[in-house]
Parts: C-alpha cells; sequence; structure tokens
C-alpha cells in the first residue's frame, strides 16, 4: 500500500525515493488507453461489420488489452484493394512458385535436423 501511495504522490517526501524507471512507467500506462482507442477508432471506421468499438475501449481502459480481444475476434476488416497487373508482377510470381516453397523447406529441414545435433 505505501509504494502505491508513493506512485500516486499521496505520500509526502518521507526520504524514500521510488525508482525511477517504474515511477515513469506508472506514468506511461495511462497512454495506453489512449493508443487504443486511436487504433480502434480506426478499425471501427473500416469494419464492415457493425460491431461498436466503444464498448471494448471503455472495458479495455479496466481491463487492460484482454478486453480487446474479443473485439479483434468479432472484427471483420475488409479486403485490400489489389489490382490485376500487381497478380501478375514478378515478386508475386517469384515467391509463389514451387522452387520457392522447395528452397524454404530444405532450409527449415536443414535446420532442423542441425538442431538435433
Amino acid at each position: 500500500m505505501y509504494f502505491l501511495q508513493k506512485l500516486l504522490n499521496l505520500k509526502g517526501d518521507d526520504g524514500f525515493r521510488m525508482n525511477e524507471v517504474l515511477v515513469s512507467l506508472w506514468y506511461i500506462m495511462g497512454l495506453w488507453p489512449l493508443a487504443n482507442s486511436m487504433l480502434l477508432f480506426l478499425t471501427g471506421r473500416s469494419s464492415k461489420s457493425k460491431v461498436p468499438f466503444w464498448p471494448f475501449f471503455l472495458l479495455s481502459c479496466f481491463d487492460g488489452a484482454y478486453a480487446l480481444l474479443p473485439y479483434f475476434i468479432l472484427w471483420n476488416p475488409p479486403a485490400p484493394p489489389i489490382e490485376e497487373t500487381e497478380l501478375k508482377s514478378w515478386p508475386l510470381i517469384f515467391l509463389e512458385s514451387k522452387v520457392t516453397a522447395e528452397i524454404g523447406y530444405s532450409k527449415v529441414d536443414i535446420l532442423c535436423s542441425e538442431s538435433g545435433k
């Protein structure tokens, strides 16, 4: 209880100095709801589903990021716009080829066999 009173500045200067890193982290924790609200506002505007974000935001102020998990499960993000020319560009063709898959598989196979030694 003493440390909580010191963090909330309820105790006067009694000669004990709190760890400054701990005090800084305590004060920064107030910025997390602000960051979450900015992200949730953008996802709520771009969503096709009618799940409101404000109840999850209010819960996240008290329960933290655990209250946001149901929102992100229910949230249906829109698909990004892709043009036909992007689908036929060489990086996508190379990355989706069977040769690239074989190279990746062989590297993983080698790494797994070497880690077992």
